[in-house]
This record gives C-alpha cells, sequence and structure tokens, in this order.
C-alpha cells in the first residue's frame, strides 16, 4: 500500500522524535488530546520544514509531536493509500500502529 513515498513508514516520525528529545514510547502519550498546527501534508520534506517554522514560532514539543503526526496521517490518507487498494480487512503493524490518533483516523474512513 505504500510504494511511493516515506510517509506512514513511521521513519518520519522516529526523525522527529528524537529531534525532539522524546522517546517513542512517549510519543503518544505526548501527542494525544494536543491541538496541532497545520502543516503540510504533501511531502516529509515540506512537513519537516514547516515543523521547523512552527518550533521557531514557539509552539509546545507536544503540539508539534501532534502536527507531525496528523501529517503524517493526512498525507498517507490523502496521496499514498487510496480506496482501491484498502481491502476490507487491514493488518495495521508497527509502532505508529500504536498511536490513538492514528487508528481514529483511519477507522474515520
Amino acid at each position: 500500500m505504500n510504494s511511493v513515498c516515506a510517509a506512514g513508514t513511521g521513519s518520519f516520525l522516529q526523525e522527529q522524535a528524537k529531534k525532539l528529545d522524546c522517546l517513542l514510547s512517549d510519543y503518544r502519550g505526548k501527542a494525544e488530546n494536543v491541538s496541532s498546527p497545520l502543516a503540510s501534508d504533501r511531502c516529509a520534506v515540506f512537513m519537516e520544514r514547516d515543523i521547523s517554522q512552527l518550533l521557531n514560532t514557539g509552539y509546545s514539543v507536544d503540539e508539534i509531536l501532534a502536527t507531525a503526526l496528523h501529517s503524517v496521517t493526512e498525507n498517507y490518507l490523502k496521496k499514498v493509500a487510496t480506496e482501491a487498494s484498502i481491502g476490507q480487512n487491514i493488518c495495521f503493524q508497527g509502532a505508529t500502529a500504536k498511536t490513538g490518533r492514528w487508528l481514529q483516523r483511519l477507522s474515520n474512513d
């Protein structure tokens, strides 16, 4: 399902967590129920640029973590995955699968 880019693989989220001194095990708790400022959902390169700008503007680490998660989720759902390529049964695995926001967004579609 993910043959066109790195969105949704978790590597971008892992990189952002490392940059923001957040353990992956803490990511979910920090990003849940936090409003996320908007960042690009087109490509990880643009997301990273926007996230750097948001950090410089004074947004909190938790808000930035939520933004990265939201942007990757939207990128994946709008540009990588298509309804035709998603079946009735989905196996969602890896650390990203443990993030409530991903699961909530996927179940809404």
